[in-house]
């Protein structure tokens, strides 16, 4: 099982929809369920891949808050292609790191960070010698 997806993502195939405001990001899926994720509460926009495709979906976006609850997004849901374009106006977005997850046969690749994010070795209080 892919550590970084929850069980209901793995091994599908999407007949999701992601749609997006000024507000917010809002994925339902097939079975009319839904998560959203405020624009204003998004800390980090990863990619996670799988060795699941052809025959399922193996491109999943995680839009994850600061508490690391996250939405996930097929990529093959309808919609998919626009909020990738929306994404990529985010500062900083990392195209590079898009193009390294679509290449990849399963892996995490985080694409951007919210400028105030800082990684468990910034926080980590620095030690005097």
């Amino acid at each position: 099982m892919n550590p970084y997806l929850t069980p209901l993502q793995i091994n599908t195939t999407s007949r999701d929809t992601v749609t997006f405001n000024d507000n917010s990001i809002v994925r339902v899926g097939a079975n009319g369920g839904s998560e959203s994720i405020a624009w204003v509460d998004l800390h980090e926009v990863a990619i996670v891949t799988t060795e699941g495709g052809p025959l399922s979906d193996d491109i999943f976006w995680v839009l994850s808050d600061r508490d690391g609850s996250a939405c996930e997004v097929s990529g093959a849901a309808a919609g998919s292609r626009e909020l990738l374009t929306r994404l990529q106006e985010l500062p900083g977005f990392d195209n590079e790191a898009v193009i390294a997850a679509m290449a990849s046969r399963s892996g995490r690749f985080v694409c951007w960070q919210h400028p105030g994010a800082r990684t468990a070795r910034q926080a980590a209080p620095e030690t005097l010698a």
